[in-house]
């Protein structure tokens, strides 16, 4: 008889991960199903312990449909392979058949919702950075008049790799002239 040892403290960590994976995934399966009536959620792959264990939907799954084409992917958290499902095939669908809410749109509005909190951030970062290089482009152009040749040359050369920060643009900064 073989003597079996209780899991670590790491072996413990990736049961409850897996645990909520898998109760992630029978969120999701919910909201598909109550999203059409066509939809159906498949299994990739084996059954492990952990999902015998607790009877949640642990591993890869993907969603698919008699009315879409084949092929998909099959991720380990459904959510991921549900959204690019839709994407593919649901968005403009007329044989879609709601059930009930809530259903997939929650996640794929929870999905653009942040895409464009994204987009609007980068938005903002992009105008903060023009408005500190146009700053850093004045206080240039105050001290040019100040300097001499070397200089004024020197500055015009961090000008121009403050704006494009390119390998040619940092060689003509950082390397001494004859």
């Amino acid at each position: 008889m073989r003597d079996f040892a209780p899991p670590t403290g790491n072996q413990m960590r990736e049961i409850e991960d897996a645990i909520r994976a898998g109760e992630r995934n029978r969120d999701t399966m919910v909201l598909v199903r109550n999203y059409c009536a066509n939809a159906r959620i498949e299994k990739f792959g084996g059954t492990g312990m952990i999902e015998r264990g607790t009877g949640l939907p642990i591993g890869h799954h993907g969603m698919r449909c008699d009315f879409a084409p084949e092929g998909g992917m099959a991720s380990w958290d459904l959510r991921d392979a549900a959204i690019d499902f839709y994407d593919r095939n649901c968005a403009g669908c007329a044989h879609r058949k709601p059930l009930r809410l809530p259903n997939l749109l929650e996640i794929i509005a929870d999905r653009d919702r942040k895409q464009a909190t994204r987009e609007a951030q980068a938005e903002a970062d992009t105008r903060a950075a023009a408005k500190a290089l146009a700053e850093r482009d004045s206080t240039r152009a105050a001290l040019m008049p100040k300097l001499g040749a070397v200089a004024r040359t020197l500055l015009e050369d961090i000008g121009v790799f403050d704006a494009d920060r390119s390998s040619e643009n940092c060689e003509r900064v950082t390397q001494k002239r004859g």
